[in-house]
């Protein structure tokens, strides 16, 4: 036999001869029930393995699970996170942030004001609105803008404003007027006492020596009025005027405007 082994056929003897090689461990006496529980001890290595394996698999799942994103949008330690506008703005501690925008305001996002500022707004380019139209504008408004015009029409004592209008756009269409001169502006007793809506005021010096009364009175002006103030409170430092009958003293707001006819006082 190899080895220098000399083996020894003896019925029964099986465990000697195994002794005598020295290097082999004994063998059951049901060698083939040992092989049996060795495959099994593979199988349950192989088991335990491919439970280990599962283990690793399931707890590599369990991290992926807890990197996920928060459930429903929320946040675990601030319930207000992720929250829409009508849910947030019922929730106690909880508040809406909105944004203001070009015309309106928008929902941005659930807060909690007791930990926290509310969330950055976004930055708005909101163009300028178009301007005005010129004929929308009043007087003062229209001579502020250097691309409208202010159309006048003349009057009889100063011009009158019509409209605001584009550089551009036709003059307006003024009226014929006819305009009559002011009172002040009347030279003659005759032309003043002509017009019906002046009144002739005089001066007398008093000193014409003349035997009847008033004869030295003279046309000193026409004012506006047809008739005169013959009574009135003076708040002025001027001298009060000399008239005598027919003429009498008449004023002009509080001070003394000279002497009139008695006929165009005021009833």
């Amino acid at each position: 036999m190899t080895k220098g082994c000399s083996w020894r056929r003896l019925i029964g003897a099986v465990a000697f001869a195994a002794i005598g090689c020295g290097s082999v461990s004994p063998l059951s006496p049901d060698g083939g029930a040992g092989q049996s529980g060795q495959g099994s001890a593979g199988a349950s290595a192989g088991a335990t393995g491919s439970a280990g394996a599962s283990g690793g698999a399931s707890g590599g799942a369990g991290q992926g699970g807890a990197g996920g994103a928060p459930d429903a949008g929320t946040d675990a330690a601030n319930p207000c996170h992720g929250l829409t506008e009508v849910v947030c703005t019922a929730t106690p501690g909880c508040q809406a942030a909105r944004c203001i925008g070009c015309d309106t305001a928008s929902f941005s996002g659930c807060y909690q004001p007791a930990t926290e500022s509310p969330p950055p707004c976004p930055g708005f380019f909101c163009p300028p609105p178009p301007p005005v139209a010129c004929s929308a504008l009043t007087e003062t408004m229209c001579l502020a803008r250097t691309d409208c015009r202010a159309d006048y029409c003349p009057g009889c004592q100063a011009k009158s404003f019509v409209k605001c209008s584009l550089p551009n756009d036709p003059q307006p269409q003024c009226p014929a007027i006819k305009c009559v001169a002011p009172c002040s502006s009347v030279t003659t007793l005759a032309d003043c006492e002509a017009r019906s809506d002046c009144h002739s005021v005089f001066f007398d010096p008093g000193t014409c020596g003349c035997a009847a009364a008033g004869c030295c009175a003279h046309f000193q002006k026409c004012v506006d009025g047809d008739k005169a103030a013959c009574a009135g409170t003076v708040a002025c430092t001027i001298v009060k005027p000399y008239c005598e009958l027919p003429y009498v003293v008449s004023f002009s707001g509080s001070c003394y405007e000279g002497c009139v006819k008695q006929t165009d006082c005021a009833p």
